[in-house]
């Protein structure tokens, strides 16, 4: 948990984090509720929702700590109703043993170092405590584990197989009268998909159908290979490494239904969770729903390893038996610290520091900057800020405090990339490209097809057959000029750069035989 916390206040918001924070702003909306129940990605996500809006309004958007705390919390949980559901059937050492390695799971990083796996973690702790709950019958437990999984399925649809679960045990102890506690959180979920998740784009396809079965053997094999801190680097030979674990652990089953007859009940509960998290992934896959993602690896591994200790208990190993697993455990944990800060974190850092380089040229525009500015993918050159945009951005920091942004000293000291990546957002924020107008009669020809200018207008003429090229820089080096328009045939188009509070001039430059005069 502590190095979670850490790690991630070194970090800011990521990807769907900002869809939660500028898109859905909560309480602040009319009615409001609706922004509470919206589904996303196709998800329900009450909680999540609820936790960005009480977390921002009472902490401002510059304060990660509250934020990773939660997550943090969040994790620790994982870890111990994985301990909880393990050492009643294997030890206390194996099981401590389980929970640290799904605590410091490095190809799980994205779940480990992004907020917004707070969902899929909390469906993961809620349920895991529900099948906790549901080891014993009793009025207490039974109401508990009710409660749980109703939590779980508000964190996000990850609560689904455990209400599935949680129903395969109420089938085992043969009592319909305790049917309402699966019942319960799947009539909540009914009531929600009609009134609001129906409207989500579905992925379930004939397709997807067809490759359930082996999405989910490789579902179960990149878990496995994750637990054993074989989940590195490059993807290549992963499932194979996953399969040969597989066909191990197979194995070990085999012989120890020979041995000792059938396993124990609460293998198939918790077995019925698993089967339906890989199952409800891949009947909806779409690209980037592989089952080697890094969200994935954590209710992966934590299913896994319960399913491992249901199956072989009651188990007492012996002393040089816990003594490997200990050795092997220690391995796998220092491989996968190892994924988390060499692949996790270094991709995460990164792309936060393109978060704050884009949204720093976004406040240098401030108030200049076009409404409809969004920081898409072509704008921000970087795939991970689609779920901002200058008018949501200025309306919620002007209620809150605004993310750490670069400033233009550290943004002119930033990479070259993320340099480029700030004059894009800036170009586009101003809407600098204009026309076709015709040039003014007083225009100063300008010679060459590079012009330098620190604010005012230039106008780029085209006198060819074939269209022109226009780009503008002015953090990022020469050879990384941003494209901004094309100037029709025989056509001008007037570059108007606005005064800001950044003294560092614009570089204009154009394509062919274009002429420019500045006005």
């Amino acid at each position: 948990m502590v190095i979670v916390v850490v790690l991630g206040t070194r970090l800011t918001f990521f990807n769907d984090d900002w869809y939660f924070l500028l898109q859905r702003p909560g309480f602040a909306s009319q009615p409001g509720v609706d922004e509470f129940l919206a589904p996303h990605n196709g998800h329900l996500e009450l909680l999540p929702a609820t936790f960005y809006e009480v977390l921002s309004a009472a902490f401002g958007l510059d304060a990660q700590l509250p934020f990773r705390l939660l997550l943090g919390l969040g994790i620790a949980a994982v870890g111990v109703g994985v301990y909880a559901l393990v050492t009643l059937r294997v030890g206390t050492i194996p099981a401590l043993c389980a929970a640290a390695i799904v605590l410091l799971l490095g190809p799980a990083w994205e779940a480990l170092l992004l907020f917004n796996s707070i969902s899929i973690i909390g469906s993961l702790a809620f349920g895991l405590g529900a099948l906790w709950a549901l080891q014993e019958d009793s009025p207490r437990r039974n109401g508990a584990a009710c409660a749980l999984l109703v939590g779980s399925l508000c964190m996000s649809n990850g609560g689904i197989p455990f209400i599935a679960a949680a129903a395969v045990a109420i089938l085992l102890r043969r009592r319909p009268t305790q049917a309402w506690i699966p019942a319960i959180p799947a009539v909540v979920f009914g009531a929600w998909y009609a009134a609001y998740g129906h409207t989500a784009k579905s992925y379930v396809s004939a397709e997807n159908l067809a490759n359930l079965p082996k999405y989910v053997l490789d579902s179960a094999a990149m878990g496995l290979t994750s637990i054993a801190g074989l989940n590195r680097g490059v993807y290549v030979g992963h499932y194979a490494r996953g399969y040969v674990l597989l066909a191990l652990l197979a194995s070990l089953m085999a012989v120890r239904v020979v041995r000792r007859g059938r396993p124990p009940a609460f293998t198939l509960v918790v077995a019925s969770a698993a089967f339906g998290f890989w199952a409800l992934t891949g009947i909806s896959y779409a690209s980037g729903r592989e089952p080697l993602a890094s969200r994935y690896q954590l209710i992966d591994a934590a299913l896994i390893l319960v399913i491992v200790a249901a199956f072989f208990a009651p188990l007492r190993p012996a002393r040089a038996t816990v003594a490997a697993i200990v050795v092997a455990s220690t391995i796998a944990v220092a491989l996968n610290l190892e994924t988390l800060f060499d692949d996790g974190y270094s991709f995460m850092h990164t792309q936060s520091e393109f978060a704050k380089v884009d949204l720093g040229a976004l406040e240098i525009a401030g108030s200049r900057a076009a409404p409809n500015t969004w920081l898409i993918e072509a704008v921000a050159r970087n795939p991970f800020l689609s779920g901002v945009t200058a008018e949501r951005y200025f309306a919620v920091t002007g209620t809150k405090d605004p993310p750490p942004v670069a400033s233009p000293e550290a943004i002119a000291a930033a990479p070259p990339e993320q340099r480029q990546a700030a004059d894009s957002v800036l170009a586009n924020a101003y809407g600098i490209a204009r026309g076709p107008l015709p040039a003014p009669a007083d225009c100063r020809a300008v010679q060459g097809t590079t012009v330098s200018l620190a604010r005012g207008d230039a106008f780029v003429t085209n006198p060819g057959t074939q269209p022109v090229v226009i780009s503008v820089g002015r953090f990022a080096p020469p050879e990384r000029t941003s494209k901004i328009a094309f100037v029709a045939p025989d056509s001008t188009t007037r570059i108007r750069f606005p005064r800001d509070s950044v003294a560092l001039p614009w570089r204009l430059s154009a394509s062919g035989n274009a002429s420019i005069c500045v006005a």
